[in-house]
């Protein structure tokens, strides 16, 4: 469990926390296999208002395939880089990862931070343990309207 610090507002409980606990969940998007991994409570991560921002980082697989998953090989070594990039940005509680979405040849990781400049200066220092250049591409958007309800998460 991670614990995010004391609260400034009194109603919230002393601590946030949220747990390594996933789901996992399997299907199938327009004939093709999809995998989806998400953290099961992130509900109080989002009552503080903080993580304003949901940024996505998308790796587009190099070993292509007709399943649209990836190979063996290239599944350990993103496993690697998102060791990597969660460790450094949770650490300091500058992000959460909320999801993945593995789906025709490409995994997205879905983040939210509550700064797009500490994110990219922290993800630059975790992927510089990486030598090669690697196939991603990141996106970022405001996301205040989802953060600041009381739905479910």
């Amino acid at each position: 469990m991670t614990v995010l610090g004391q609260q400034k507002d009194s109603s919230m409980k002393d601590k946030l926390t949220f747990t390594d606990s996933w789901f996992n969940s399997e299907g199938d998007l327009d004939g093709l296999p999809t995998l989806i991994r998400g953290r099961d409570s992130l509900k109080n991560v989002f009552e503080t208002k903080l993580y304003n921002n949901r940024i996505e980082i998308v790796w587009e697989f190099s070993d292509k395939s007709d399943s649209g998953m990836p190979s063996n090989k290239e599944s350990d070594f993103m496993e690697k880089v998102e060791n990597a990039i969660v460790d450094s940005l949770e650490r300091n509680l500058e992000s959460v990862l909320v999801s993945v979405f593995t789906w025709n040849n490409t995994r997205t990781w879905f983040f939210y931070t509550k700064s797009t400049e500490g994110f990219k200066g922290i993800l630059n220092d975790a992927l510089s343990q990486f030598e090669e250049r690697l196939p991603i591409h990141i996106t970022v958007e405001s996301d205040p309207e989802l953060i600041n309800t009381n739905q479910k998460l």
